[in-house]
């Protein structure tokens, strides 16, 4: 067996390992700050303007939340006052997070081809979450709510 052959051989040998690795142990994706077991990221870092106030997105992904294998599309949004996190509950937290909730239910961004589960097929997006995060560095602390889709188009 020539070297290249031989190199050829063993980089075949290491992709198919990488695969079943992959495979075997689900996916992992690094969202934001956090490495969150379940998460398919979307896209990246964006500005979205929405009725004039502009709103930094670190990222979009999507959760598969258990019990039940509900698949949710979160938006992570970055603030810059870290007072605004003073005292928040699901309510306020709502109210803040809605403009970005409804934009993304406006503008289908939650609709993707297919999420397959291993145990309940297909699964489409039935909540739209905000993580409200506020960065210092190294180090966030946020809010986390959600709204189901339904919720949400009810609200237009």
């Amino acid at each position: 067996m020539s070297e290249a052959t031989k190199g050829r051989t063993a980089l075949t040998t290491m992709a198919i390992s990488i695969c079943i690795a992959l495979s075997a142990t689900g996916c992992k994706v690094q969202v934001g700050s956090n490495v969150e077991p379940g998460a398919m990221a979307a896209t990246g870092a964006e500005t979205w303007v929405i009725d004039g106030k502009t709103y930094s997105i670190r990222s979009t992904y999507y959760l598969v939340l258990h019990p039940g294998e509900q698949l949710q599309y979160t938006i992570e949004y970055l603030i810059s006052d870290p007072h605004l996190l003073d005292g928040l509950n699901d309510e306020r937290a709502a109210q803040i997070a809605m403009p970005l909730m409804k934009h993304a239910w406006k503008q289908r961004l939650f609709e993707r081809p297919a999420v397959t589960s291993a145990t309940s097929g297909a699964l489409k997006p039935s909540l739209i979450g905000v993580a409200i995060t506020y960065r210092e560095g190294v180090r966030s602390r946020g809010f986390r709510v959600q709204r189901s889709i339904d919720q949400i188009a009810a609200q237009n």
